[in-house]
């Protein structure tokens, strides 16, 4: 497949006021993303990275992705991983992860607990302040913990984030809605282990379905009062060891692993989460080990080396490589793409002089199938469909200004078309030779109102002009009922049914 890795990296962050520490901490860097992009190449796909911003609505349609493997945590606003998503579908681009509802429920922390709360998962009881003067909720109790109420990746979060009196949480609650322009969430600080958990799949894929891996601890200093901020990993800056900072998989009884796993679950599917999510939970100690789920990460990290899923999918025994083509593949199948690779080696656009379209790269075999066409756009097989579904697979196409625009340039016409559509497949309607210009009889699947043009073929039976389907007599018709797809055949019939 075509993947474009999408992706809003440090070096290209906008200027930012006020700048803090971790303004930018959600972000990743070129050679992180890059690292991405390798691991899809290795996997057999073309990848390019681009920035998550208002240029893809330039670059995506250049690159012509089959999938985008979307990362944007956005820039500003409250709903703002929510951004690319959304644009991606206005362009009616498949992409891997949550969708648009999710990402904007998901970054804010009080939608996300009234949502599980309504449907009875545990969460720690909370407050949000919108000034630092607001009354406290007397059913809160201290120890408290102010966190930035839309922030991921730890951002607002330290040592500082714990408070043990009002002095404390006035203080805290003031800083974090200066500092980050927004509500300050608090609520029961849990003490005890912090667990996170990694999904990856769907439910009812094909392909294992919905798996949860190995869980992860952080271990803090203070396993009672440790807080996991955005700097706890870059403070190593040798990278993380195992069973010095963190354990995967998490020692757990059989009885709290399947808790977690069941609340884990529940948590992806009730916020759906799609493709990949991590689920944070502390561990009451003061309860027996209570679970309660902190967060949902729809968007989770998956950087080599360094993101929490990373390291959980290497304990399962899955490499990097193994997690992003894992993910790519999950979005693949949930948005029914095929794999075209072997499509893609069998046609090439056309660069002679003088000449624009397809070509044969090599020898197709009558009634070999040429490309599969796919996605929402095709679903029935018409000029439009088949321009589509022919772009996924070719990398740049050949213009002749001479071609009135009106005319399918990019699999050209002929009255004696080497090609045809058999339901959503193109294939070679007789054998074609290397180097031989794949063309397409319009008239004979024609659905869409187009304009006439002329034709100039040379084929002995060249009808001159071209007009669809739709406008030919019904002597043509019957003369080109032999091509006509079954697809077609059966719209036709149910449209004059319809008529009659």
């Amino acid at each position: 497949m075509r993947i474009a890795v999408l992706e809003n990296v440090k070096e290209n962050a906008p200027p930012c006021e006020p700048l803090l520490p971790d303004s930018w901490a959600e972000l990743g860097t070129i050679g992180e993303v890059q690292g991405i992009v390798e691991a899809l190449e290795r996997g057999g796909h073309t990848a390019a990275f681009f920035e998550g911003n208002f240029t893809l609505l330039d670059t995506l349609p250049k690159f012509r992705p089959d999938l985008c493997f979307n990362m944007c945590e956005g820039h500003v606003g409250e709903s703002r991983e929510s951004h690319v998503p959304a644009l991606l579908e206005m362009m009616r681009l498949p992409y891997t992860g949550a969708g648009v509802l999710t990402t904007a429920l998901t970054l804010d922390k009080a939608m996300t607990k009234r949502w599980m709360s309504a449907h009875g998962l545990p969460t720690p009881p909370y407050q949000v302040f919108t000034a630092a003067d607001e009354k406290l909720d007397p059913a809160l109790r201290f120890p408290l913990f102010v966190k930035p109420v839309r922030e991921g990746s730890g951002k607002g979060v330290s040592e500082a984030s714990i408070v043990d009196d009002e002095r404390a949480l006035r203080t805290r609650v003031a800083h974090v809605i200066a500092a980050y322009r927004q509500p300050a969430l608090v609520e029961r600080f849990i003490r005890g282990r912090e667990i996170t958990v990694g999904l990856l799949g769907n439910v009812g894929d094909s392909d294992g379905g919905l798996v949860m891996l190995p869980s992860f601890e952080i271990l803090f200093r203070d396993p009672r009062r440790g807080v996991y901020t955005h700097l706890i990993k870059s403070e190593t800056p040798d990278g993380w060891t195992a069973n010095q900072n963190y354990r995967c998989p998490a020692p757990l009884d059989a009885r709290l692993r399947g808790e977690l796993e069941r609340l884990a679950v529940s948590a992806f599917e009730i916020t759906g989460c799609r493709d990949y999510a991590r689920i944070d939970f502390r561990l009451d100690s003061d309860d027996g080990e209570r679970p309660y789920i902190l967060e949902v990460n729809a968007l989770p990290g998956v950087f080599r080396d360094w993101s929490d899923m990373a390291f959980q999918a290497a304990a399962a025994g899955l490499s990097h490589d193994q997690l992003i083509l894992a993910i790519a593949g999950h979005a693949a199948r949930r948005h029914d793409l095929r794999q075209p690779s072997r499509d893609a080696q069998k046609i090439a656009v056309a660069r002679h002089a003088g000449e624009s379209g397809v070509i044969a790269v090599a020898a197709i075999a009558a009634g070999e199938r040429i490309v599969h066409l796919t996605g929402e756009e095709l679903s029935r097989p018409t000029r439009t469909s088949v321009q589509i579904g022919i772009g996924r697979h070719i990398d740049t196409w050949g213009t002749d200004p001479s071609v009135p625009t009106n005319v399918f340039r990019y699999l050209n016409h002929s009255c004696a078309a080497n090609a045809r559509m058999r339901g959503l497949d193109l294939v070679a309607a007789h054998p074609i030779a290397a180097g031989e210009p794949v063309t397409f009889d319009y008239d004979s699947n024609e659905w869409d109102m187009i304009s006439p043009f002329p034709c100039a073929c040379g084929a002995a039976d060249c009808r001159t002009m071209i007009r669809g389907y739709c406008h030919l007599d019904a002597a043509t018709r019957r003369r080109l009922e032999p091509v006509i797809s079954a697809h077609l055949r059966e719209m036709l019939a149910m449209e004059e049914a319809g008529g009659a």
